[in-house]
């Protein structure tokens, strides 16, 4: 069973990619941010802390996370792995490994390489599906907010830390915390050009997986 893992700063494209690999392959989503959304949205005393780090940008803690997936992953069998923002920590990555070696999984591991400048475009005009969490480009994709998703038919929104001010926070955050991480993994990484279109960086994903999506698609 595979495992991938997706590193990359906020609005760098993992979760149009996660998106991909779930509908052409079968992944299994395993998305800190969709968890912590989903425990505010149903208003849980946990949701509620979440809220407060979510609005400053500020990452929630280690061992907080490290539960959070664990324990959603303890129900998961028999399916490959998306991570889409986890590890955000050198722990995490330490975790997350002892994980794959427990559960024999074959990770691939991804950075994906994108400006801040693009980034900053991406999150402007970026735009979610609260249902199925869904991620979408408003200019590139068409999809505006208050319109259905094409997806799974909620309406479409804004997520509340998808402001300028929160991006350069957690991008700061993320460019601190991401070279022990990447010196961690070694020569395990892929480093993905992520300033292309969305084809390309998933072909590459893909052709680095020695996958077919084509394939997949039509069996």
């Amino acid at each position: 069973m595979d495992a991938v893992v997706l590193l990359g700063a906020p609005g760098s494209g993992k979760g149009t990619q996660t998106g991909k690999l779930c509908d052409d392959f079968g992944f299994h989503r395993v998305s800190t941010g969709d968890i912590i959304r989903a425990e505010i949205r149903d208003g849980t005393l946990l949701g509620k802390s979440f809220a407060q780090y979510q609005a400053t940008g500020m990452l929630v803690p280690d061992d907080t996370v490290c539960e959070m997936v664990f324990s959603n992953l303890s129900r998961i069998d028999g399916r490959g792995l998306v991570f889409d923002g986890f590890p955000r920590t050198l722990l995490q990555a330490h975790r997350l490994e002892r994980f794959f070696v427990e559960r024999d999984l074959r990770g691939f591991i991804f950075l994906f390489d994108v400006t801040f400048e693009n980034i900053e475009n991406r999150i402007v005009n970026r735009v979610s599906c609260p249902g199925c969490n869904s991620v979408f480009n408003s200019r590139v994709d068409g999809v505006e907010i208050g319109a259905a998703c094409p997806r799974c038919g909620t309406r479409i929104a804004v997520r509340q830390d998808d402001t300028i001010e929160v991006l350069r926070h957690r991008y700061d955050i993320f460019r601190r915390e991401v070279d022990p991480i990447l010196e961690f993994y070694g020569d395990k990484v892929h480093v993905i050009a992520g300033n292309r279109p969305a084809d390309d960086v998933y072909l590459d994903i893909t052709e680095q997986m020695n996958l077919s999506a084509l394939d997949s698609r039509n069996s």
